[in-house]
């Protein structure tokens, strides 16, 4: 049944993405066969003024410089012939369907460095993209899994509980808006060729508010590092405390949270690029599995039901209330508690601090194939949150806590401590890369700051960019100060954060900045119009965002309010 709610998932990224784009296709190619500036961001004197070097040639095109009208026309035709093949040849499989239509959005184009967009058949190599496909999706999969995964049935039993159709179809609809604005994201680096958050702001927006973004990237991940560490806290304290040889001090949180901030999470921090971890990746997948199947045998096997091996040898506020929680909430059962499954879902599928970095490490990368990276991630995750979801509430009904496998028993239940050790493994094994996108946005954002402070500002900011010691030691310093912070965090602590989290910083960063940068993008390639706008859609993404926003922040404030 999973494998074929991930299909299901999987086929609409596929056909909402399509949807979307269509009309920006026909579009392009009306402008190709209709104006001079074919794909112009500006008027045709844009192509006058372009250097003759920047009409680029296919490759498979006798060595000759195209007129622009041409080369974006015979660029246009070719797009359709591909959007009709793909569309024929990609609906047998979901990510196929992503593969054959998004990738070509309309012919690949780049900015001119005077003002206009040139035609672009030749791929622009990147020597410094080394990760495969398959890498970049299990480090995805590694990234997103292990802090989604574990509060989804909390989230779906919250406030009286979320139907058992409503929740998985609102887990998909959050997958499939996330996975629509990553690779929008991963299109606007291939279009303005910069490599950041705030680079693409710079360019598309302006570079006033530049560091807005990278402030706000970085204030995220900083407390999504602080959720990580609370939650490999508890299971490792929790596993220590089954090893009656252990010293009782080696039991306690704070002591195992500073000896994994040592090693081995502070060496894998101090790496440079995502490729490096694929191994870790792969064992954190590996992990997850393993997690994902013991939830379900527990579900099925009545060990934590009425009567069950260890159903009186819980704490009572871990067990169930009611004997068969599936069959008391309603298939369509709507209430307050839906807006804490929305933050839930809205963290779950959160890995955008990272878009930008995926992208400019995928090896020979084009808008295809990240589209095809972002749709396969994508959907094997909402295969094991929906999973998680449904069998981690059937066990334990409106009890299900936020860290879900803290219901189990610590001590009695082999399995259980089976699965806190891969879970706590799958953690670690995301931490660097949560890890990497605090880097990346601190380091960011302080040089943005800097610059707005004369000639030494301008210095600091080079230092925080190019000085290896420097770095080295803010990173340090940064694993130092969400170690302690994580050390005084309660489960109860963990909800509001990661509540929190998802209301206010990963509406922006999932949903508001993606769609404004699309917006701006699509406003130049003269995108609008057609069947379905592509920005009428991201119009409405922000609205979304900003009203989640609210909404989430006080249903989040209100929760924690009745815990303390």
């Amino acid at each position: 049944m999973m494998v074929n709610l991930a299909s299901v998932f999987l086929y609409a990224v596929a056909f909402a993405t399509r949807a979307v784009t269509a009309s920006s296709v026909d579009q392009v190619h009306s402008r190709a066969l209709g104006r001079d500036a074919a794909l112009g961001l500006h008027k045709a004197s844009s192509y006058e003024s372009a250097a003759p070097g920047d009409l680029l040639v296919s490759a498979r095109s006798p060595q000759r410089e195209l007129a622009p009208t041409t080369a974006a026309t015979k660029s246009g035709a070719d797009t359709l012939r591909r959007v009709a093949m793909g569309g024929v040849l990609g609906y047998n499989t979901a990510a196929g369907v992503v593969s054959g239509v998004f990738g070509e959005l309309s012919s690949r184009v780049r900015r001119n460095p005077k003002g206009g967009i040139v035609n672009q058949h030749v791929h622009e190599e990147d020597p410094h993209g080394d990760m495969s496909v398959s890498t970049a999706i299990l480090n995805i999969v590694a990234d997103l899994c292990p802090h989604g995964m574990l509060p989804v049935a909390y989230g779906m039993a919250a406030v009286g509980g979320t139907g058992l159709a409503v929740a998985p179809a609102l887990l998909a609809s959050f997958g499939i808006i996330s996975a629509y604005t990553m690779i929008s994201v991963g299109r606007a680096c291939q279009r303005t060729k910069r490599w950041s958050f705030s680079g693409l702001w710079t360019d598309l927006v302006g570079k006033r508010s530049a560091w807005v973004v990278e402030l706000a990237m970085a204030l995220m991940t900083f407390g999504c590092c602080i959720f990580y560490l609370a939650f490999a806290g508890d299971l490792f304290s929790a596993l220590a405390g089954t090893v009656s040889s252990l010293p009782e001090v080696l039991k306690k949180r704070a002591v195992d949270l500073v000896i994994l901030g040592l090693c081995p999470l502070l060496p894998l921090c101090l790496m440079k690029n995502l490729s490096a971890l694929q191994y870790t990746s792969f064992v954190g997948v590996v992990s997850i599995l393993y997690t994902v199947i013991f939830v379900v045998k527990r579900s099925l096997d009545g060990t934590y039901s009425e009567g069950g091996e260890f159903f009186n040898t819980i704490d009572a506020r871990f067990r169930s209330p009611v004997p068969s929680p599936w069959g008391v909430v309603k298939l369509w059962r709507v209430g307050p508690g839906l807006v804490t499954l929305m933050n839930m879902s809205c963290v779950a599928f959160m890995c955008h601090y990272n878009g930008v970095k995926y992208y400019e490490e995928l090896e020979d990368r084009t808008e295809k194939k990240y589209a095809v990276t972002i749709g396969s991630a994508m959907g094997i995750s909402f295969g094991v949150f929906t999973t998680m979801m449904l069998f981690g509430f059937r066990t334990f009904g409106a009890a299900a806590q936020t860290l879900l496998l803290n219901n189990y028993h610590r001590t009695d239940d082999p399995l259980a401590s089976l699965a806190r050790l891969a879970t706590g493994f799958s953690i670690l094994c995301g931490f660097p890369l949560m890890f990497a996108a605090l880097k990346t946005s601190f380091f960011n954002a302080a040089s943005e700051i800097s610059e707005k402070f004369g000639d030494g500002g301008l210095k600091m900011a080079g230092r925080f960019q190019n000085d290896e010691t420097l770095r080295t030691g803010c990173i340090v310093s940064l694993m130092a100060v969400v170690t302690s912070i994580a050390c005084t965090k309660s489960e109860e602590d963990v909800a509001t954060i990661i509540g929190l989290i998802g209301a206010i910083l990963g509406s922006g960063a999932n949903y508001i900045i993606p769609a404004v940068l699309n917006i701006s993008l699509l406003q130049r390639l003269g995108a609008n119009g057609g069947l379905v706008s592509e920005i009428t859609l991201n119009k409405a993404i922000i609205l979304f965002g900003a009203v989640f926003m609210v909404m989430g922040t006080m249903v989040t404030l209100k929760e924690a309010g009745a815990h303390h």
